[in-house]
């Protein structure tokens, strides 16, 4: 959704949670000045858990 999920921090940890067989894309930012600098972007296909 193009929604930063945390504020930005120097040590910023994140724990997500997602369901069987979903598509999902994690994108980190680097700021600087309150201005993105550089992103880095990952989709990925969760398994279906017995």
């Amino acid at each position: 959704d193009g929604v930063f999920e945390t504020t930005p921090e120097a040590n910023p940890t994140v724990t997500a949670f997602y369901g069987d067989e979903v598509i999902a894309t994690a994108t980190v930012a680097v700021m600087k000045n309150g201005q993105t600098k550089a992103t880095d972007s990952i989709t990925f296909q969760t398994v279906r858990c017995p």
